[in-house]
């Protein structure tokens, strides 16, 4: 096991996907400034490209 030293910044993003992936949540991670079409989007949302447009 490697130990790594994480800003406070990070280890509270660490803790807050951590803690949604043990309730059963789904994450998805884009790097800043990504861009996505309405199709990608409601399928990273898990929502149908209709009702996301809406």
């Amino acid at each position: 096991m490697e130990i790594m030293s994480l800003s406070r910044e990070n280890a509270d993003l660490v803790s807050r996907l951590s803690d949604a992936r043990a309730r059963g949540q789904e994450i998805a991670v884009a790097r800043g400034g990504a861009e996505v079409t309405p199709t990608e989007a409601a399928a990273l949302l898990g929502m149908s490209r209709p009702r996301f447009g809406s």
